[in-house]
């Protein structure tokens, strides 16, 4: 059989944990920085980061093998891909929302993370394109997704953030809702459709 071979993502950048904050009881955000972030740019909405996290404390950056990332040794490296909340282009600054679950490699590096911890970061990957033309604009969220769905408001400039008051909203207009019961209309990432939201 043959094994495909992807195209390298971008690379790896060095950076340092500047500060976390809790959240919520279930989600820690952790900032990272560095000047290796000139140039980072993250304009699409839904788009992601790989996490290389450090192995027995040591940051390695590892070498992409044609499908995966491996270390020196061979072993796969600690990645994680999340959803950044937010990147501040003249402070170089990365805000990733990371969710308390246990066993989770990420959640229990951010319950520890402080000041000074060294990681790095690969990216953006693709987002996706929000239709100009569309009416309106509905992203339906559970807790763990809210990161998304906040980058989805954020990096679309057509459409304004979720705490808008819909009165004052141009059109198209974006509406983010906790899952209930009610039907809304999705336009998640293809032609729009009607389907029943899911029960939180």
């Amino acid at each position: 059989m043959t094994t495909r071979i992807r195209k390298p993502p971008p690379p790896f950048r060095r950076v340092t944990v500047v500060a976390t904050e809790p959240v919520s009881p279930y989600m820690t955000r952790v900032i990272v920085s560095g000047a290796s972030l000139a140039g980072f740019v993250v304009d699409e909405p839904a788009a992601s980061v790989r996490l290389l996290l450090p192995t027995d404390a040591l940051l390695t950056i590892p070498e992409w093998a044609g499908n995966e990332f491996l270390l020196p040794d061979g072993d796969r490296a600690l990645i994680r891909t999340l959803t950044p909340r937010r990147f501040d282009p003249q402070k170089l600054e990365l805000a990733l929302d990371i969710v308390h679950h246990d066993g989770g490699i990420a959640s229990e590096w951010a319950a520890s993370a402080s000041p000074g911890n060294e990681v790095a970061v690969s990216g953006p990957g693709r987002g996706y394109t929000i239709d100009p033309d569309a009416s309106d604009f509905v992203l339906v969220v559970t807790r763990r997704r809210s990161p998304p769905s906040a980058n989805s408001s954020s990096t679309s400039p057509t459409f304004p953030s979720p705490s808008t008051s819909r009165s004052a909203m141009p059109k198209p207009a974006l509406t983010c809702i906790e899952p209930s019961n009610s039907t809304g209309t999705f336009y998640p990432m293809g032609p729009p459709r009607r389907q029943r939201c899911p029960t939180a």
